[in-house]
C-alpha cells in the first residue's frame, strides 16, 4: 500500500532527470517559497546522493489509487481504463471504458464509464475503483479484466 503515496505529473521544464511534457512519478512535495507555490515530485529512480526531482505542471498532478490493473500497472486519478467483459472461456463479450476519480465526499476512488473519447459519461455506470477491479459473476461465468490505456490529460492534448 505504500504506492498510494505516489504522485505522478507532467514535466514542466526539461532538465537532466526529464523532458517536458513526460510524465514523472514521485512523491509530492509542496515548496512554499518558491514562486507560485511550485510542487515537485521526486522521482523513485534515485542513484545519487540527492534525490532527482523536477518541476511539474500543477494541473496535471494525480494521485496514486494504490490499486493495480492487468499488467501490475499503478493506477493513477484521471487514468482511461480500458475493461473487457470476459466469458467463462475468456472471449470478450463487451469493452467498457472507465476514468477514474476521488469522491472526497465518500472519501473512496471511483470509476465512472464514459465513452470512448473519454469525453461524456456514457450510460453512467459508477462503481468504486475496488469493484471494477474484482468484478466477477461467477453465476453467469463472466468476469472483467482492466487495463490502463492512457489519462484523460493525455486524451485532452491530442483533441
Amino acid at each position: 500500500m505504500e504506492d498510494r503515496y505516489l504522485f505522478k505529473a507532467k514535466a514542466r521544464f526539461d532538465n537532466i532527470y526529464c523532458k517536458k511534457g513526460e510524465w514523472v512519478v514521485g512523491h509530492l512535495i509542496y515548496k512554499h517559497f518558491y514562486p507560485e507555490n511550485a510542487y515537485m515530485p521526486v522521482i523513485e529512480d534515485m542513484k545519487g546522493k540527492y534525490p532527482k526531482s523536477c518541476w511539474v505542471i500543477e494541473d496535471t498532478i494525480c494521485q496514486c489509487t494504490g490499486k493495480k490493473e492487468l499488467n501490475d500497472k499503478l493506477i493513477f486519478e484521471n487514468d482511461c481504463l480500458e475493461v473487457c467483459e470476459l466469458d467463462g472461456r475468456g472471449d470478450i463479450l463487451l469493452i467498457l471504458y472507465f476514468k477514474v476519480w476521488y469522491s472526497e465526499e465518500y472519501c473512496c476512488w471511483y470509476a465512472i464509464e464514459v465513452d470512448k473519447e473519454f469525453k461524456d459519461i456514457h450510460r453512467g455506470l459508477f462503481m468504486t475503483l475496488a469493484d471494477v477491479l474484482n468484478y466477477d459473476n461467477f453465476d453467469k461465468g463472466i468476469s472483467w479484466e482492466c487495463e490502463v490505456i492512457g489519462n484523460l490529460f493525455d486524451e485532452y492534448e491530442k483533441k
